[in-house]
């Protein structure tokens, strides 16, 4: 799969989810721990550049496997590595820089802003894993059908 077709059946699609999903997450939070704040114009930025880094870990795994892992066939064990390494990731680059960045104002905030991140990558793997299976069955019905011709 060359990379326009990995931006298109991959890349593009998973931004999205992680939008929507991520305003579900900062409406959660906001209504929870900050019901008496007013919304400003500015934060409507704020999913998107979120989206953009949880992109972060699909590019390096295009990236790893169009050159490092060519040809090679991924195990269980490896696919779960895989997966809790992008999750540390995302969670590294979103909560801690959220952190440096505007600070917290307690260790609560911390502790939710890090389950709603493992709720969003959980929510979107679970996305994609479903339309990869839904590809996947429809390619064998195709390829049966094709047999039976």
């Amino acid at each position: 799969m060359n990379f326009k077709q990995y931006l298109v059946r991959k890349l593009i699609p998973t931004y999205f989810m992680i939008v929507t999903f991520i305003n579900l997450g900062i409406a959660v939070i906001g209504t929870s721990l900050y019901p008496e704040a007013t919304f400003r114009y500015v934060n409507t930025f704020f999913p998107l550049l979120l989206s953009a880094v949880g992109c972060l870990p699909l590019l390096i795994e295009y990236l790893l496997r169009q050159y490092l892992f060519r040809g090679r066939q991924q195990s269980l064990t490896a696919f779960l590595l895989e997966a809790l390494g992008e999750l540390a990731l995302l969670e590294l680059c979103i909560v801690g820089g959220t952190a440096l960045v505007m600070g917290f104002d307690s260790p609560w905030t911390a502790i939710v802003m890090g389950f709603i991140v493992l709720a969003v990558f959980s929510a979107v793997t679970a996305i994609e894993y479903l339309q990869d299976r839904r590809i996947c069955h429809q390619m064998n019905d195709a390829i049966a059908a094709f047999r039976h011709s």
